[in-house]
């Protein structure tokens, strides 16, 4: 994140909004990006869904796998843990600077 703040406009369901963020212009058109995906694989798969209906299974699919992440995340601060826990159990002290 950067510390400026700027005003976006992204399509998104064939919808205009009007965004203020302090994310990247980068960051912002990847998000667009990847919500219209989102919905338009949805929407091939169930093309008579209405478009609120198509934005929460959307957001929905995108919760799921923040959750997904978030336990990928944890897990690798276990066993990052768990490394540093045996290097400092099994390095000698006097290697120790």
């Amino acid at each position: 994140m950067s510390t400026e703040i700027k005003k976006y406009e992204v399509t998104i369901l064939g919808e205009l909004y009007t965004l203020v963020s302090d994310q990247s212009d980068e960051h912002i058109v990847s998000a667009t990006n990847k919500i219209n995906e989102i919905i338009r694989e949805i929407s091939q798969k169930a093309p008579h869904l209405e478009q609120k209906k198509l934005a929460v299974l959307a957001a929905l699919k995108i919760a799921s796998r923040l959750v997904e992440c978030e336990y990928e995340l944890e897990a690798v601060k276990n066993k990052s843990q768990a490394l540093l826990d045996t290097i400092d159990r099994e390095l000698p002290a006097s290697c120790i600077v």
